[in-house]
């Protein structure tokens, strides 16, 4: 049973807290039941995401067996058989997808779109030099666009490219690390070799500080902060967040999540930041 519910990775449903964003920054996440609604496409989601994340785990199960951490995951170890856990991965997807269909269709499109394409990426494109990376980061954006779908909010091309490039920056590192770790010079079932730890890393730093740049264009123009202090504020907070998070001198687990989870420093400092956007945002 214990395996049962790890094989779905539900701490990897910490990501689809992106799904209330959009309505939070909009100010209208307690309006006519949003809030339900965006709860019910939260777990929606989730299910789905976590179907995927079976699919791809019986794909990656000869290169999971060869990963220093990942041998010891279900399907890799041979804890539980992949027929089993194939039946599994479908049921949490047509759940998901059920529990969309009461959402209306443009979700329901955005979540049939988001599982396609994830099954393609496990299938295909995760092997695919580069083109790996922005389709992972596409998977963050989509969570976000079809939070603000079930709420009705626009999104601003500031939000979003900014979400973008924090993103890229994550999905860059998963690379960079994996290549670290990895005992081979060749990545097993990636095209990513040992000579490429550099060259991921200044790319994955690039792109948080371009996402850095982007944080205070969009709260200085959309969001309207112009307190001087709550700038410096959040940009203090910001570049500790990505210090702390790309300092891989005690931690070298290439899950973003985990990562995260494993620094209470990183939590409470995103906390932090996220209340003094959701404070400037009372003030105005």
């Amino acid at each position: 049973m214990h395996e049962l519910i790890l094989l779905p990775r539900p701490k990897h449903w910490v990501k689809n807290l992106l799904i209330f964003l959009p309505s939070i920054l909009d100010g209208n996440l307690f309006i006519n039941l949003n809030w339900i609604h965006l709860s019910a496409g939260f777990v929606s989601f989730s299910l789905v995401a976590s179907s995927g994340y079976i699919f791809n785990d019986i794909r990656d199960i000869d290169e999971d067996r060869q990963h220093p951490v990942k041998r010891n995951r279900s399907l890799a170890s041979a804890t539980i058989k992949v027929r089993y856990a194939f039946i599994y991965s479908l049921v949490l997807l047509f759940c998901g997808l059920g529990i969309s269909v009461f959402l209306g269709l443009k979700p329901l499109g955005i979540l049939i779109l988001y599982s396609s394409v994830n099954w393609i990426y496990s299938i295909v494109i995760k092997s695919v030099r580069f083109l790996d990376i922005i389709i992972l980061t596409g998977f963050y954006i989509i969570r976000l666009v079809y939070g603000a779908t079930i709420a009705n909010v626009e999104l601003t091309g500031w939000f979003i490219i900014t979400i973008a490039f924090a993103c890229l920056a994550l999905s860059t590192n998963k690379r960079q690390i994996l290549c670290s770790i990895n005992t081979k010079d060749k990545t097993p079932g990636r095209t990513y070799t040992k000579q490429d730890i550099i060259p991921l890393q200044i790319f994955a730093i690039g792109f948080g500080i371009i996402s850095l740049v982007f944080l205070n264009i969009h709260s200085y123009f959309v969001l309207l902060v112009r307190n001087p202090y709550s700038i410096m504020i959040i940009n203090l907070i910001a570049v500790y967040l990505i210090m702390s998070y790309f300092d891989t001198s005690k931690d070298l687990s290439d899950d973003p999540v985990e990562r995260i989870l494993k620094n209470p420093t990183i939590i409470i400092m995103t906390l932090i930041l996220f209340g003094f956007y959701v404070f400037e945002l009372l003030r105005s």
